[in-house]
């Protein structure tokens, strides 16, 4: 059991509440962005682009973190 055991804690509190806040400030620029999105009618790549540079993420971020990030925080709705 102890080779198998925790080695790392867990957030709590303030690190984990930091954490929360981050990606629900990240969800809210991705509605804006998304809406700023669909106005340009971009599509593909150009999308995953324009929204990873819009969140200041680096261009090569699997596309999944973004649906993770919509999914995460209702109201946040795809496309």
């Amino acid at each position: 059991m102890r080779v198998h055991r925790l080695r790392s804690f867990k957030k709590q509190g303030k690190v984990l509440a930091e954490g929360i806040e981050w990606r629900r400030a990240k969800a809210k620029n991705l509605r804006a962005l998304d809406a700023e999105a669909k106005r340009m009618k971009l599509k593909g790549d150009a999308l995953h682009a324009f929204l990873f540079k819009g969140l200041g993420f680096v261009e090569g971020t699997d596309p999944k973190r973004l649906d993770r990030l919509r999914k995460e925080f209702p109201g946040t709705s795809p496309r």
